[in-house]
C-alpha cells in the first residue's frame, strides 16, 4: 500500500462524496469497525493531519503524554498497516489520511500535545539545521490548514511564532502571509490602537526590509510608531519601541536618508528600559559606524570603530552573527577608505566563515560571499575562489529574494564579469 503509490495515485479517487464506491470508503469503513482504542484513534488523528511526506520519529513522542506509554498502540497500528516505518521515519498513506479525516474529524483537544510542543521555546529554535526546520515548518502550516479558523489563543500563539520562525530562515513570502493573518488577528481581537498591533507592524517592517520593498517598510514603522503616541509605556514595551526605531533607522539608511536615519538612531538610543541592554547600545554605534561609511565620513567612522571594537567583541562573542556586521563594517572602512583591499579581504572572511557556519542560506551569507569575491577580483587572485563565491552569492540571493532584486542583480553582474 506503501510503496510505489506515487505511480498509482491517479488511479484512485480521493472523494468526500459519500455515495462513492470508492477505497477511501473502503478504508472509512474498516476504520470504523477495527474497534480502535482511543490511544489509537488520537494517534491516527495527529497522522492524518500531518503533511503528506516521510515524518521526523520525534513526531511519534511529539502527539502523545510523554508520561504515558503508547508503544503497544504504535506497534499495533504498525502491524495493521495504519503508519509505516522507513528506517527513523514514519509516514501514512494520503488514501488513509483521508479516510480517516472523514470517519473522525480530529478536534483540538486530539492534537493538543502536538499543539503544545509547536509553540514550545525550542522547536523552531533558530540555529537548527535547515532540513530540520522545513520538515517542522511543513507539520505547523499543515496543522494551521486544519485549524487556523479557530478561535483559541494557543492556535493563533502558533501562527504569531511561525511568521517569526519563517523570517528567522528567510522564507519571507511565507513569513509575510502568516505575520498578515496574526495581525489580522490581533486587530480584531485589541483593537488598532494596542502595542500588539504595533508589535505586528514591527515584523511587518523587518520582513519588507528583508526584501528591499522600503516604502511599505517604512509605512509599518510609521504606523507602529503612532500607536506608541497613544499608549502608555511600559519597560517591555519601550524595549518594543527600540526595536523600531533602531529598525526604522536601518530603513532609512538604505533609502540613503542619512539624516533621518540618525535621528531615529539617537531616539533609540535615549530609549530608557532595563530590556535595552549595554549590547543594544553598540549595535547603535555599529550603524552610526556603517552610517558614516556610507557618508564617506571615514574619519568619523573610524573613531567610531575604536571605541566598539572591544565592547563588540565583549558583549556579542566572537561567533554571533551580530560580530559578522563588525566585520563587515571594518571590511568597508579599510576597501572604501585606507583602500586595503587585503586588509578588506581579512575581515570580509571572518564575517563568511561565520555566517555559512551559522546558516549557508541566508541573505547576510550571501552578502558575504559577494564581498569576498570581489576583494579578490579587486586584489587580482585566486579567480577560482572568486568565481566560486560569486556563483554561490547570485545562487542564495535569487534563491531567496528573486531574480528581480537589486542584490541578486548585483551578484549576476559579478559572475558575468568573471567569465
Amino acid at each position: 500500500m506503501h510503496t510505489g503509490y506515487n505511480e498509482i495515485k491517479e488511479k484512485i479517487q480521493i472523494s468526500h462524496n459519500k455515495t462513492q464506491n470508492t477505497i477511501v470508503e473502503h478504508i472509512r469503513f474498516l476504520f470504523s469497525i477495527v474497534g480502535m482504542s482511543d490511544k489509537e484513534k488520537v494517534i491516527l488523528k495527529n497522522f492524518a493531519i500531518s503533511p503528506n511526506e516521510q515524518l521526523p520519529a520525534d513526531y511519534k513522542k511529539w502527539i502523545v503524554d510523554e508520561y504515558d506509554d503508547y508503544a503497544l498502540e504504535y506497534q499495533n497500528l504498525m502491524l495493521k498497516g495504519w503508519i509505516n516505518k522507513q528506517e527513523n521515519n514514519y509516514e501514512m498513506h494520503p488514501v488513509m489520511k483521508e479516510a480517516i479525516l472523514l470517519q473522525e474529524k480530529p478536534e483540538l483537544e486530539d492534537v493538543q500535545y502536538l499543539l503544545d510542543v509547536m509553540i514550545s521555546d525550542w522547536w523552531l529554535l533558530p540555529g537548527t539545521a535547515l532540513d530540520i526546520m522545513i520538515k517542522r515548518f511543513n507539520i505547523a502550516e499543515k496543522f494551521l490548514c486544519f485549524f487556523s479558523n479557530r478561535n483559541n489563543k494557543m492556535v493563533q500563539v502558533l501562527v504569531s511564532v511561525l511568521a517569526d520562525s519563517l523570517l528567522e530562515y528567510c522564507m519571507f513570502s511565507k513569513a509575510q502571509i502568516y505575520a498578515e493573518m496574526n495581525m489580522d488577528n490581533d486587530i480584531l481581537e485589541y483593537g488598532q490602537c494596542s502595542w500588539v498591533v504595533a508589535r505586528d507592524y514591527f515584523r511587518l517592517a523587518k520582513i519588507h526590509n528583508e526584501t528591499n520593498k522600503l516604502n511599505i517598510a517604512e509605512w509599518y514603522c510609521e504606523d507602529a510608531l503612532a500607536i506608541f503616541e497613544e499608549i502608555e509605556h511600559t519597560s517591555d514595551k519601550d524595549r518594543l519601541y527600540y526595536d523600531i526605531l533602531f529598525v526604522y533607522g536601518t530603513i532609512s539608511a538604505k533609502q540613503k536618508n542619512t539624516k533621518k536615519a540618525r535621528m531615529l538612531y539617537e531616539a533609540a538610543n535615549n530609549v530608557e528600559s532595563e530590556l535595552v541592554k549595554e549590547e543594544d547600545r553598540v549595535d547603535i554605534q555599529l550603524n552610526l559606524f556603517a552610517l558614516m561609511i556610507e557618508e564617506r565620513k571615514y574619519q568619523e567612522a573610524y573613531d567610531i570603530l575604536q571605541d566598539v571594537k572591544e565592547a563588540t567583541i565583549k558583549c556579542k562573542g566572537k561567533e554571533c552573527m551580530e560580530i559578522t556586521f563588525f566585520y563587515q563594517n571594518c571590511a568597508n572602512l579599510f576597501f572604501e577608505y585606507f583602500r586595503d583591499y587585503k586588509k578588506a579581504l581579512e575581515y570580509d572572511t571572518l564575517a563568511l566563515e561565520i555566517r555559512r557556519e551559522i546558516q549557508e542560506k541566508h541573505t547576510s551569507t550571501a552578502q558575504s560571499y559577494y564581498s569576498v569575491a570581489y576583494d579578490l577580483y579587486m586584489l587580482q587572485c585566486d579567480f577560482d575562489k572568486c568565481k566560486e563565491y560569486a556563483q554561490k552569492s547570485y545562487d542564495i540571493y535569487s534563491e531567496l529574494l528573486g531574480s528581480l532584486d537589486i542584490n541578486t542583480k548585483m551578484a549576476e553582474q559579478l559572475v558575468e564579469r568573471l567569465q
